[in-house]
């Protein structure tokens, strides 16, 4: 993360762990913030721990309309692999992306 501050104030970050296996990340980033590495540098963060913990996956769900964060995405190598109508809210659909690598 960015040693100055400035990822801080350019995102909000919200993390927990689920039954001390899977970690539920939430990212907003700020509107004015988008398109400066924000992003790209919370994502690369988190896959650089999950795969220091020994995960081979990385999934996670965008709005379905939300077409700039699926681009993002699937600029960084995620795939979509399907719909979650409902999901999260009832009225929002979710769409689930995935990443893989071999294990070590």
């Amino acid at each position: 993360m960015w040693a100055n501050g400035e990822l801080a104030d350019a995102a909000r970050h919200h993390a927990r762990w689920i039954a001390d296996e899977v970690l539920a990340e939430a990212w907003d980033v700020a509107e004015g913030e988008q398109s400066r590495g924000v992003g790209a540098a919370l994502l690369e963060d988190a896959e650089r721990r999950a795969r220091k913990s020994g995960c081979r996956h990385l999934a996670l769900l965008v709005t379905s309309a939300n077409r700039r964060a699926r681009t993002f995405y699937t600029r960084h190598g995620y795939r979509h692999v399907g719909n979650l109508p409902g999901f999260v809210r009832p009225a929002i659909g979710e769409s689930l992306y995935v990443k893989s690598w071999p294990t070590r």
